[in-house]
C-alpha cells in the first residue's frame, strides 16, 4: 500500500517517481523520489520488496557523499558505494564523447 500524508491511499497512476526539476548539482534530495501527483507530498509505502535488488548508477562528487548517506539512512535504504576507476585513456575517451 502506498499512501500520501494529505490524500490517503494512492493508486499507481497517482505516484510520481522521478522529478526532473530536482536534477541539480546543489540538491538536497535525489531526483528519484516517490511523490503524490495530486499534492506533491512525499509518499510512504508499506510494501516491502523481497528477493530483488535495485541498482542506481550515479556519479557522486566527494562533497556530496554525506548528503547521499543521510538520504539513504533517513529512508532505511541499504546501500553500497562502488568506486569505478578506469585506466587513464578510457577516462579521457569518455570525457570526449
Amino acid at each position: 500500500m502506498t499512501s500520501c500524508p494529505n490524500c490517503g491511499e494512492l493508486a499507481k497512476d497517482k505516484i510520481q517517481i522521478y522529478n526532473g526539476k530536482l536534477r541539480k548539482q546543489s540538491f538536497n534530495i535525489l531526483p528519484v523520489l516517490f511523490t503524490c501527483k495530486l499534492c506533491g507530498a512525499e509518499v510512504t509505502t508499506t510494501h516491502q520488496c523481497i528477493g530483488g535488488n535495485i541498482g542506481l548508477s550515479h556519479v557522486i562528487l566527494p562533497e556530496d557523499m554525506n548528503r547521499y548517506i543521510s538520504i539513504f539512512e533517513s529512508r532505511n535504504i541499504k546501500y553500497n558505494f562502488f568506486l569505478l576507476k578506469p585506466d587513464y585513456q578510457t577516462a579521457v575517451e569518455r570525457c570526449q564523447s
